[in-house]
């Protein structure tokens, strides 16, 4: 008996922080659990699927602990350099918990921020060191042209992220980020994997002025959307790829013998739009803001186009609305078996919607005059797309 507590306790002090911390918080998780479950009555985990999409910069512990209760959690990767310890203690409540570092690569804010530091480093490397980089338009008014900075977001401005980038120091700038985040933030094994945001293959749609254009190669001359778009596309899918072969991918099409034997990495990838390419790349797409009418079809604000993107989306797919339409957009999600149902944005509240206990399916989806309905051993879910509605009813 003596010799297997002095074991446990040498054990114990060799332990890194991380995996002391996990100990501690698996044992300090029984408890946690076991008292909610006496206290509320509920489980601690939600049993349906569910994402909570955190973009804010910081994470609470209280934050942590609502947010824990779901299967997957895309964080703001400057959480890991304001409260690492915070993501921890997710894993600790929940250790099958999925964290995917989110970030918004074609994009930087036009100002710093005290609490994103990771972000107002790579704001003052391109200001001062490449400013190569920022996407430009060519504007022609009264038949003169003017160079302009490219902008989608408020206060952000854009970067090339196109395939003829110019290249600073021997790199694009897919190539000097996709590096940046695999060395400095995917590295750290708190996380699971990478959530692109703005994930879209084509760009050119920003100039919504035909005397706007964009200037892909930053030559001083506007290309033509055909142009602008292929040279994006390839920008954004080398990107991944850098990520996704932890920067072991060659870009170049004499290197292709090579990326054959390039080693893939086990990160979740997921991004939006909710659009059917890059699909061999990642791992799932986000359909933010549900239905997209800018999917194709547009029958139902786009329904019947997203759900049917959704079926092939890969298995880390999640359907994200607001909560004014919460019992819409979880009817639908239940509809298919790969999706993640997600509500809002920084929101770490508490869904009592999301205790349902469905059982199996009994059957795929079943429409007949619009309406779409499935059935489940311990409810049928029923979805109106052009109403709107969604109802589950227990049986």
């Amino acid at each position: 008996m003596n010799k297997f507590i002095v074991v446990s306790v040498l054990c114990v002090l060799f332990l890194t922080q991380d995996q002391f911390m996990a100990l501690k918080g698996q044992l300090a998780t029984v408890n946690y659990k076991m008292g909610r479950q006496l206290e509320s009555g509920q489980e601690y985990n939600y049993p349906l699927k569910t994402a909570a999409y955190w973009t804010r910069p910081i994470m609470t512990r209280s934050d942590a602990q609502n947010l824990a209760k779901h299967d997957l959690v895309i964080v703001d990767l400057e959480n890991k350099f304001n409260n690492r310890q915070i993501l921890l203690e997710l894993k600790e409540l929940n250790p099958a918990i999925k964290i995917l570092a989110y970030s918004n690569p074609m994009e930087i804010f036009l100002t710093t921020y005290s609490d994103r530091p990771w972000q107002n480093k790579v704001i003052s490397e391109i200001t001062t060191n490449r400013k190569e980089w920022l996407l430009k338009t060519i504007k022609t008014e009264n038949g003169v042209r003017r160079q302009n900075y490219a902008e989608f977001w408020p206060n952000m401005v854009m970067i090339n992220m196109s395939s003829t980038c110019v290249k600073v120091k021997g790199q694009t700038y897919s190539q000097w980020m996709a590096a940046k985040i695999q060395e400095e933030v995917l590295s750290d094994k708190i996380f699971d994997g990478y959530f692109m945001d703005n994930g879209t293959i084509n760009i050119s749609w920003i100039c919504k002025n035909s005397n706007e254009k964009i200037d892909i190669d930053d030559d001083l001359r506007a290309d033509t959307d055909l142009n602008v778009d292929r040279k994006w596309s390839r920008g954004v899918s080398e990107y991944i790829s850098h990520i996704r072969y932890d920067g072991e991918y060659k870009n170049g099409i004499l290197n292709w013998f090579f990326n054959l034997f390039a080693i893939k990495n086990d990160l979740i990838i997921i991004s939006n739009k909710g659009d059917l390419n890059l699909l061999k790349q990642v791992d799932g797409k986000m359909f933010e803001n549900f239905p997209n009418d800018y999917l194709g079809e547009t029958w139902a604000n786009g329904w019947r186009q997203s759900i049917s993107n959704a079926k092939k989306t890969g298995e880390y797919t999640i359907i994200k609305v607001e909560r004014g339409s919460l019992q819409f957009g979880l009817a639908s999600s239940l509809l298919l078996d790969n999706v993640y149902f997600a509500v809002g944005q920084d929101d770490a509240g508490i869904f009592p919607e999301f205790y349902l206990k469905t059982g199996k399916p009994l059957g795929h989806i079943k429409t007949r005059n619009g309406i779409y309905t499935r059935e489940y051993e311990k409810v049928t879910v029923t979805v109106d797309p052009l109403n709107k509605k969604g109802v589950i009813t227990k049986k």
